[in-house]
């Protein structure tokens, strides 16, 4: 798998933490898919994905409110690499994390997605 080299800057998967400002990552999508709550599957309850950088580092990343949804669903490609800035950062809580991360990115209106 050929990454972009990890430009300056730029914060691993492995170190983002809630705690750190303007963390800006280099990333690959390597799965997106569409949640939907139970029974109605024509409603889009989020949008996640997987990102991992250059060493291999997962973390699941969501987009959550409608706005969100439609602003990324079009603009990220599953196996295309991206610049991300202006994403929360939370613990990767509930019952059944689905990857071994403490965190997990969540995507805002104003988050920069730049495909490199």
């Amino acid at each position: 798998m050929s990454y972009i080299a990890m430009e300056q800057n730029t914060t691993l998967l492995y170190d983002i933490d809630p705690m750190l400002d303007d963390i800006k990552i280099v990333a690959r999508c390597i799965s997106i898919w569409k949640s939907h709550p139970a029974g109605k599957p024509n409603e889009v309850w989020s949008l996640d994905m997987v990102l991992q950088d250059e060493q291999g580092n997962r973390v699941q990343a969501t987009a959550r409110t409608k706005e969100v949804i439609n602003k990324y669903r079009l603009l990220i490609d599953e196996g295309s690499c991206y610049r991300i800035s202006n994403f929360g950062v939370g613990e990767n809580g509930g019952k059944y994390p689905f990857l071994n991360h403490r965190y997990k990115i969540s995507f805002f209106r104003n988050t920069g997605v730049t495909r490199i």
